[in-house]
């Protein structure tokens, strides 16, 4: 962040990495305006066109975040340009990417939810991803688990079984070794992991483990855990019983389903400490009752603007009470599960009156 001006709501930034792409992705609502430097084809009267760099201003319609691209994509109308190139009003895309430039524009200024959003760029920054492995006898489940999802890599087989075949051992080791390529494989595009967690049943979990120790720089972080299957199923498990967090509790969507979980807890519980839907968490934060809440993104950033402005109010209230809010992106693995519940959960501290 290289300035701000809350009141009349106006920040200049530079992009240092991808995890600030993610989190400008979730600042970003329709309306504001993006002032960048970007290039756009023109034509001239002779016929000719040229792709000219210029510095434009557009008002947000859409946004697309391309994490392997390292790019975010704003599109909207032009709203200011040189005039001898551009006609104000028409569409233009502007590329964000690493050392981009821009300033935002946001018509009433930014809030202190605002603000918690662009602050989330500074945590991301520091989290490593953890590689997750759901693993059988016969089939094998590789994920990465990183600050904005969970990314399932691929699924081994075994197609010929090794039991009592004579070549138990030659063949397992080739099953492993495919397993270990699809590892080796992801961390040559990080920098750095928090570790690896090893899941499912039986003994080929820690067999596998034996197996990937000697190939795996000496401080690998490596954790066993239970996993009914090494199928996409298994991973999931990992990540319902909340292993991840034994390796980084900062690692915000290991942490965010655990919530959830306990959410789902206290809702099977009938106790009156898990609430959903903008009408009953509005409520909780009027008591100042609310512990957690998660919501989606597109909750707070609605088109329609009693529903933003609600919103916003229920998390500044909240905010107040010192409750903990995680505002969850388009990518995140349990956005389609808030969705279902409205948007929004919570869980109290308390059950309030009439709960």
């Amino acid at each position: 962040m290289l300035d701000l001006d809350e009141k009349n709501g106006v920040i200049e930034l530079q992009i240092e990495n991808t995890s600030d792409l993610f989190v400008l992705w979730k600042f970003l609502r329709r309306g504001d305006l993006v002032e960048a430097s970007t290039s756009r084809k023109v034509k001239f009267e002779s016929g000719e066109s040229e792709r000219i760099k210029m510095k434009l201003t557009i008002e947000v319609e859409r946004t697309s975040f391309h994490d392997l691209l390292e790019v975010l994509r704003v599109s909207g109308r032009i709203v200011k340009g040189p005039d001898k190139f551009v006609s104000i009003g028409s569409y233009h895309t502007i590329n964000i990417k690493i050392g981009t430039k821009l300033k935002i524009f946001r018509d009433g200024g930014f809030s202190k939810i605002d603000i918690k959003i662009l602050e989330e760029a500074n945590i991301l920054s520091k989290l490593n991803p953890i590689i997750l492995i759901a693993i059988e006898r016969d089939e094998a489940t590789v994920a990465i688990l990183s600050y904005s999802k969970l990314k399932i890599l691929g699924t081994i087989y075994q197609s010929i079984s090794y039991k009592d075949s004579g070549m138990e051992r030659s063949l397992k080791h080739a099953f492993f070794k495919r397993v270990l390529d699809v590892i080796t494989d992801t961390l040559k595009s990080y920098k750095a992991i928090s570790g690896i967690i090893i899941a499912g049943p039986g003994e080929t979990k820690n067999q596998f483990m034996e197996y990937i120790k000697g190939e795996l720089p000496k401080d690998t972080i490596i954790i066993l855990d239970q996993a009914s299957s090494g199928t996409p199923a298994g991973i999931h498990e990992i990540l319902r019983r909340g292993t991840a967090l034994k390796i980084s509790k900062e690692l915000l969507v290991a942490r965010d389903i655990a919530d959830y979980e306990e959410f789902l807890m206290h809702l099977g519980k009938g106790d009156g400490l898990a609430i959903y839907g903008i009408n009953d968490v509005k409520k909780a934060a009027e008591w100042g009752a609310t512990k957690k809440i998660l919501v989606n993104i597109d909750v707070v950033n609605s088109y329609d603007a009693t529903t933003r402005e609600t919103v916003l109010d229920i998390l500044r209230m909240a905010d107040d009470a010192k409750c903990e809010i995680r505002i969850l992106s388009r990518e995140h693995p349990l956005y389609e599960k808030i969705k279902n519940f409205g948007g929004i959960i919570g869980i109290l501290r308390y059950r309030i009156h009439g709960g």
